[in-house]
């Protein structure tokens, strides 16, 4: 239920995350903006999933980073 544990893993990558540069807009006209992922986190259980990407979303917040679950 804490979220110390996410937070070791999550801190690093979310701080290397806002330290590189962003990707390439990609020049797919009509104002669309091409996201490519950035990085990756694989849980067992789509619970566990859940939980990271609660976590995700509110360590990442006003960082412009977006967060997505996928199961």
């Amino acid at each position: 239920t804490g979220s110390g544990k996410t937070a070791a893993f999550l801190f690093p990558m979310i701080a290397h995350l806002c330290r590189i540069a962003p990707p390439p807009d990609g020049g797919g006209g009509m104002g669309r903006r091409k996201v490519f992922p950035q990085a990756l986190v694989l849980a067992p259980t789509r619970e566990l999933a859940s939980q990271i990407y609660d976590e995700a979303r509110k360590f990442s917040w006003k960082t412009g980073l977006k967060c997505q679950v996928v199961y």
